[in-house]
This record gives structure tokens, sequence and C-alpha cells, in this order.
């Protein structure tokens, strides 16, 4: 059988787009005992963009999950969306290395 890119990639996700809120941010705090919660459970796999929660969502998932676990703990994927409006390659990667 053939193999293919992403095969090892879990059918379940957390899907970090619409995190809890405190206020006009989000629940960090939260979103900690979320992260816990889903890795405890055996799973591994996080999704968030540049875009949700107004570029939040990617600063909650370093805080809840980045900086409190070791990098073969999970996988996480983050995109920049293209209308985001980047016009070269310099740009696009400018919000990313943040």
């Amino acid at each position: 059988m053939e193999t293919y890119l992403g095969e090892n990639i879990p059918k379940l996700g957390f899907g970090m787009m619409r995190l809890p809120m405190n206020g006009e941010h989000i629940d960090v705090e939260l979103t900690k005992k979320m992260v816990d919660r889903f890795l405890e459970e055996g799973f591994c796999y996080f999704d968030t963009a540049y875009g949700y929660n107004d570029g939040e969502s990617e600063a909650a998932a370093k805080e809840a999950l980045v900086d409190r676990y070791p990098r073969d703990r999970y996988l996480l994927a983050t995109k920049l969306p293209a209308w985001a409006g980047a016009k070269s390659k310099e740009e696009a990667e400018k919000p990313l290395l943040r």
C-alpha cells in the first residue's frame, strides 16, 4: 500500500478558531484547561490561523500549548490566508515570525 503525506495526522483536531472569551479577548486560562484535557484524552492535533480572533488565536496557542508542552507531544497547524493581502514572501512571513 502506498503511503501519503499526512497519513499520521489524527482525524480529530482541536480547532482554535472559536475559543472561550473573557470580554473582548481569549480566555487563555480556560483555553489552557481545554488544551490540557484534550492532550490527557490522548489527542494531539491543534489547528489555528493568523486571522482567528483578530490574530489572538496563535498567541493563545503559544501560551496554552507551545510554552507548556514539549514539541513531540502535539501537532500544530497554522495558515496565512490569501485574504491577508501579503504582496511578497517577506510580507507574508512578518506576522508569522512573532
